[in-house]
């Protein structure tokens, strides 16, 4: 995972917007592999309004007044997720319950 200036390689394969509310969400599966059955390498995220609380070890987060598992990322902030084990096991949650949260994802081939 990087943070900041990054190089995406490749070319789009899609995009979505995220709004999990208080449950946690992943990347749709349609968006993690190309038309011929490649997976992809890389997936931008950024976070468009409010923190949301993020994963990707397999745990799923939770939001902050609950076991406040994962790592809060405030809105207008990037990352990338390289490879695709990290972007399957991507998961986001409001951090705070009822905040409505939007994350934006692309992923790259």
């Amino acid at each position: 995972m990087s943070q900041g200036a990054f190089i995406l390689a490749g070319d789009v394969i899609g995009y979505e917007a995220i709004t999990p509310g208080n449950t946690a969400t992943g990347i749709s599966a349609s968006l993690l592999k190309t038309s011929n059955g490649i997976p992809v390498r890389q997936a931008l995220i950024v976070v468009e309004d409010f923190t949301m609380q993020f994963s990707v070890h397999g745990v799923d987060p939770t939001a902050k007044a609950g076991t406040n598992i994962g790592m809060p990322m405030l809105a207008e902030q990037s990352f990338i997720l390289d490879g695709i084990d990290q972007i399957k096991s991507f998961k986001t949650i409001d951090r705070v319950s009822g905040s409505n949260s939007i994350t934006k994802v692309t992923t790259y081939a």
